[in-house]
C-alpha cells in the first residue's frame, strides 16, 4: 500500500489504560480501518492510530475515552401469592445491568 510517496509497512493503534506507563500494539489492515479491543471497567484509556514506513512511524492524534461502569442486576423478591396449606407461588422480579449473569 503506497500512501504519499512512502510504501506503509504496517499500520493500526496503539492504545493503553491511564496511568499506566507502556502501550499495545495491534496491527490492522485496510485504509479506514477499526479494530476492537479488550478493556477494564470503568477505567479510562488513551489510543493512537499510527502508520509506519521506511522513514518511521507517523501517529495520528492522541484521543481518550472511559469505559462504562458495571452495573450489577437488580433484583426484587416479591411476596408470595396463592398460598394453601400445600403450596405457595414465589414471585420475584429482576432487571438485567449490564454485567454478566452467573446462575448457580
Amino acid at each position: 500500500m503506497f500512501i504519499g510517496s512512502e510504501n506503509i509497512t504496517s499500520k493500526g493503534f496503539r492504545y493503553k489504560k491511564y496511568g499506566t506507563g507502556n502501550y499495545s500494539t495491534i496491527s490492522v489492515s485496510g485504509t479506514n480501518f477499526t479494530t476492537t479491543i479488550s478493556c477494564d471497567a470503568y477505567s479510562g484509556y488513551l489510543f493512537q492510530a499510527y502508520a509506519t514506513t521506511a522513514s518511521g512511524t507517523v501517529y495520528g492524534d492522541e484521543l481518550s475515552f472511559t469505559t462504562l461502569q458495571i452495573t450489577p442486576p437488580s433484583v426484587v423478591t416479591l411476596g408470595a401469592t396463592s398460598v394453601t396449606s400445600n403450596s405457595a407461588t414465589l414471585n420475584g422480579s429482576f432487571s438485567e445491568g449490564n454485567k454478566r449473569f452467573v446462575y448457580l
